[in-house]
């Protein structure tokens, strides 16, 4: 499990489709949390286990609430114009490696090369 102690170095990039898709997730976390405001993107690496025993691995966005800013705030950073938290492991942050975040309507959030 990550902790805030080890948060890797951001090792990849968003895709110009990618900003305006966590937008979208952002208002749609206010549409349904209207009490918790979103504020800094995580990005992690996600281990998913399926009711129907698959299994499957792929990037996760999420966010921190601003009333978690200064716990966390040390370990921001910047890409492409977004505080952005990259909260994973070591390992698991080499899936990222000089890899495009990048999204589309049938994948959502996917990991591609240059």
């Amino acid at each position: 499990m990550p902790s805030y102690d080890k948060c890797p170095p951001i090792n990849f990039t968003f895709s110009r489709r990618t900003i305006p898709e966590i937008e979208k997730l952002r208002q749609a976390w206010i549409k349904e949390f209207p009490s918790e405001e979103p504020d800094i993107v995580s990005v992690a690496w996600a281990y998913v286990h399926y009711n129907n025993g698959r299994k499957q691995q792929m990037p996760m966005i999420s966010f921190y609430l601003k009333s978690m800013r200064p716990e966390i705030e040390r370990h921001i950073q910047m890409l492409c114009g977004l505080e952005v938290i990259f909260f994973t492991t070591e390992p698991d942050a080499r899936h990222f490696a000089g890899k495009v975040l990048d999204f589309s309507e049938k994948w959502g959030f996917f990991l591609r090369e240059p």
